[in-house]
């Protein structure tokens, strides 16, 4: 299985940086590359560029990683059964247990979940402060909100605190 995983990755990061076919849509942070019928890969317009696969499988859809925060996943699971066609998420698969990775994981709540069983544990309830993250999150708005006045509309700065401020607030919707 870990010799699996490992090619899996592998193959999918060089499909990636091969295929530049990258659709927008100015009301959606989400960006998406269509490899093929079977597979969908996301990006978010965000400081932490955090990938998200999709795949199409026989026993059903495939969601690799549910990124940070459920309103974005549910952006993708909205993407995700438009491009497809159909919404039988059969299996989500955490590569990891980091809140950019699987903060999402309600959105596919009929799925089965898989993960190291590192990850798993990582995932319990009561393992990770939720809640001392999301005030924190809320601190770092409050903060950066009022830099935005100070700073030149058209700067390249402003551009990415406005990135920066849009996907903090994404977190904790």
């Amino acid at each position: 299985m870990k010799k699996f995983m490992t090619l899996f990755t592998v193959s999918l990061l060089v499909i990636i940086i091969l295929n530049a076919n990258t659709q927008t849509d100015p009301e959606n942070p989400i960006r998406i590359q269509k490899l093929s019928d079977r597979v969908l890969v996301f990006t978010q317009d965000s400081p932490m560029e955090n990938i998200v696969v999709a795949l199409v499988s026989k026993k059903g859809l495939v969601v690799v990683d549910a990124t940070g925060s459920p309103y974005t996943a549910a952006l993708m699971r909205k993407d995700i059964e438009k491009e497809f066609g159909r919404n039988d998420f059969a299996y989500v698969i955490n590569t990891h247990h980091h809140w950019d990775h699987a903060w999402g994981n309600q959105t596919f709540s009929e799925a089965v979940f898989m993960g190291h069983e590192n990850c798993v544990a990582q995932l319990q309830p009561g393992a990770v402060d939720v809640s001392g993250m999301v005030a924190r999150s809320k601190q770092n708005l409050d903060d950066l909100k009022p830099r935005l006045a100070t700073l030149d509309p058209d700067s390249e700065e402003t551009k990415n605190l406005r990135h920066r401020i849009a996907y903090d607030e994404r977190r904790i919707i």
